[in-house]
């Protein structure tokens, strides 16, 4: 009798305690609604909007102390740069979405989404971002420069060549403004023999002198770059608009654009120029492990190995974490046949022996070295602790290739 009281009485209890909770249940605010229904938001962790500034039913984000004002857009960008430098991906796309519900026509917030989602390998709504800056403006450099890179990885090549073409055609034109200063003096800048005089009051006169001006000592000589004068007012005083012949580049250029045209210009077998563009990508980002990696391959390509050695090296000690540079060096120790090189090379960094004879037997057979891949898949396979899936596939494909290679040498000889 007593048991099945407490039977009662605890069934009782949970159907109370469900209600309860039930009746309980918090409604997202609008804002909180705003951001987890946005395009651009994929976040999983709920404890983003605990102790934030969000309330229940609210009209707008309010401070847990009363009288304290709503953060403005800045302050949320500064919030989710702050966890983007510490590595919290998550906490930064939240406070960019919070800044982008109070001003969604900034362009530079979608750009910022944009590279989150890229460091989270969501090509897709990274793209979406970069899509909806340029939607506020076409010409918007780094939205044009970040498409193109998602592009590339996407191998729309064509799509990718365009949209990095288009960046660095906009960057030219914005360093050729950069490169226009219009000076004042009293003082003719070219000689008297040179100016066809015209009205006393101002008049376009187009010299045929050829001027260069340093812009930080403002200092003129006769040298390389057409200028457009403005003759002498009435207090005698000239006005030069002197074209200083731009920089192919600066720190504000478009670096992704110009290493994407060179990954391009690699892969169409034109490595002379790919190099050009990796040596101006190389000038805008010069610690750059992503431009010494793909300096270093596109020697590869050619041939010329000891530069390529030197520069995935160059890569790795700029980046000991960059996968990409430790794989090409390993890739060309293989195609040096030191195979045990590139072994010790990935068990230094990966700690895998395994894996390291798996990727060697992966490495042998791209340079169709069947015989050598056979080995070091084997070598796989019989160092892992557990069924090794991927080592047996390859080993599989590379007996395929290797019998495929022995076919067409007995039909053709």
């Amino acid at each position: 009798m007593n048991t099945t009281y407490s039977k009662i009485v605890t069934i009782t209890l949970t159907i109370a305690l469900a209600a309860g909770c039930a009746t309980n249940k918090v409604e997202p605010s609008p804002e909180q609604a705003w951001i987890q229904q946005h395009a651009l938001f994929d976040g999983n962790d709920s404890s983003l909007f605990v102790n934030s500034e969000f309330k229940s039913n609210t009209k707008n984000w309010k401070t847990e102390k009363q009288g304290k004002e709503a953060p403005t857009k800045q302050e949320f960008i500064m919030r989710g740069d702050r966890a983007w430098r510490s590595g919290d991906t998550e906490r930064a796309l939240f406070e960019y979405l919070r800044a982008l519900k109070l001003d969604e026509q900034d362009k530079t917030i979608y750009l910022k989404i944009g590279i989150v989602h890229e460091n989270r390998e969501n090509d897709n709504l990274s793209e979406l971002a970069y899509i909806e800056a340029l939607n506020i403006d076409p010409d918007y450099i780094p939205a044009l420069a970040r498409s193109g890179k998602v592009s590339l990885k996407q191998r729309k090549y064509l799509e990718a060549r365009h949209l990095f073409e288009r960046a660095i055609k906009l960057d030219r034109s914005r360093l050729l403004e950069d490169s226009t200063i219009l000076i004042t003096s009293t003082k003719p800048l070219i000689s008297s023999r040179q100016v066809r005089r015209a009205s006393p009051r101002s008049a376009v006169i187009r010299s045929t002198s050829k001027l260069i001006v340093d812009s930080t000592k403002l200092m003129i000589s006769q040298q390389t770059v057409a200028a457009d004068v403005v003759a002498e007012s009435e207090q005698d005083e000239t006005q030069t608009l002197v074209v200083v012949e731009p920089p192919h580049i600066d720190s504000r250029s478009p670096f992704y654009a110009y290493n994407g045209v060179g990954v391009i210009n690699d892969i169409e077998g034109e490595h002379a120029l790919a190099m050009k563009n990796f040596e101006l990508a190389r000038e805008i980002a010069p610690r750059s492990a992503l431009i010494h990696n793909n300096m270093g391959y596109s020697n590869y390509l050619v041939d010329q190995l000891d530069v390529a050695e030197q520069l995935f090296k160059k890569s790795i000690a700029l980046d000991k974490d960059y996968g990409a540079a430790w794989r090409n060096l390993a890739l060309l120790y293989v195609r040096q046949d030191s195979y045990e090189k590139a072994v010790h090379l990935l068990v230094s960094k990966f700690d895998d022996k395994p894996s390291a004879y798996n990727t060697v037997g992966y490495l042998c057979m791209l340079n169709k070295k069947y015989n050598s891949a056979e080995q070091y898949f084997q070598k796989a396979i019989k160092s892992s602790p557990v069924y090794y899936k991927i080592a047996n596939e390859n080993l599989i494909r590379n007996r395929k290739l290797y019998s495929a290679t022995v076919y067409e040498k007995l039909t053709y000889n």
